[in-house]
């Protein structure tokens, strides 16, 4: 599940607002978003006693409130050519956006909204079909078609891009890759050795969703240090 809507937010050009923006609305977003999920999570176990709402359940809430939350105030800004100009190069921005810039939020939102969808979906569906396999099987189609169509949009958001988006998503992509592979190693030996309970793919997989997060907030940061030098 590609998620690629955390990586273009301003230009190089100001890069000290960008930071300060972005990492407060992303601490702000995760916070808010992990207090939705763990309220959720009570919400489920008290309507499901039987049921056991786990760490990695509420933070899947938490993150999938955090995606749909980014993706109303990218189309927000997106709606608004000088909003999305404004946003893209300061407030000194006199020329409304382009065609592809609106494009490439629209994309943006659209990546992030289906990855919050995908991330909860799972978790009401073994929650509250748990006693019915058609209607579990049914969920899962409809999971497979929504990240077909995600697939779908992640495309169309590199084609429509920058070289600068993109080589901030490739390096976020490759930078996530390599301390999750890091990562696995390491629990996977732990757990070989008994050292450490086994832990399910829905577990890794939350693990690895918020890790994309903080490493795309990284790569994009030092990308705007290293194109203003």
């Amino acid at each position: 599940m590609d998620v690629e809507g955390v990586t273009m937010m301003e230009s190089p050009g100001n890069r000290n607002k960008w930071r300060w923006n972005t990492g407060t609305r992303l601490i702000a977003g995760l916070v808010a978003g992990a207090g939705l999920g763990f309220v959720v999570g009570k919400a489920i176990k008290h309507g499901h006693p039987g049921v056991q709402a786990d760490g990695a359940d509420i933070a899947a809430i938490g993150l999938a409130a955090f995606y749909i939350g980014a993706t109303a105030l990218l189309l927000w800004i997106a709606n608004d050519r000088m909003r999305l100009a404004r946003v893209l190069e300061g407030k000194g921005a006199d020329i409304p956006a382009s065609d592809d810039e609106v494009r490439s939020f629209i994309y943006q939102a659209l990546v992030m909204g289906l990855a919050g969808i995908l991330l909860a979906l799972p978790v009401f569906g073994a929650r509250f079909l748990a006693d019915n396999l058609l209607h579990r099987q049914i969920s899962f189609g409809g999971i497979v078609l929504l990240f077909a169509v995600q697939t779908y949009f992640n495309v169309r958001l590199w084609r429509v891009s920058d070289e600068f988006v993109r080589s901030t998503m490739a390096k976020t992509a490759a930078l996530t890759f390599a301390i999750g592979q890091g990562g696995l190693f390491l629990r996977a030996a732990a757990e070989r050795m008994s050292l450490l309970k086994p832990a399910s793919s829905w577990d890794l997989l939350v693990i690895m969703m918020q890790l994309y997060i903080f490493v795309g907030l990284f790569v994009s940061v030092r990308t705007l240090d290293r194109s203003s030098k």
